[in-house]
């Protein structure tokens, strides 16, 4: 995400961009489905497609981290 230097890395930002706007949709597709259980956290608690995501950026975040203290 920010670089040593304070510029963002665009790969990484990029990247949880697309996951987070995949996400984002697939809670409105469920929705329009009427699918989706009241409470959004719950529903992303329980969605094993969502815990997916929300691993893939803890991961993201830890390259991140791991990235701006190596340069």
């Amino acid at each position: 995400m920010i670089e040593a230097n304070g510029q963002y890395h665009e790969g990484l930002f990029g990247f949880v961009c697309a996951l987070l706007s995949g996400w984002l949709a697939r809670v409105w597709w469920s929705a329009r489905r009427r699918t989706l259980i009241d409470d959004p956290l719950l529903f992303a608690l329980t969605d094993p497609i969502s815990l997916l995501i929300g691993m893939l950026l803890a991961a993201v975040a830890g390259v991140s981290v791991i990235h701006s203290i190596l340069v």
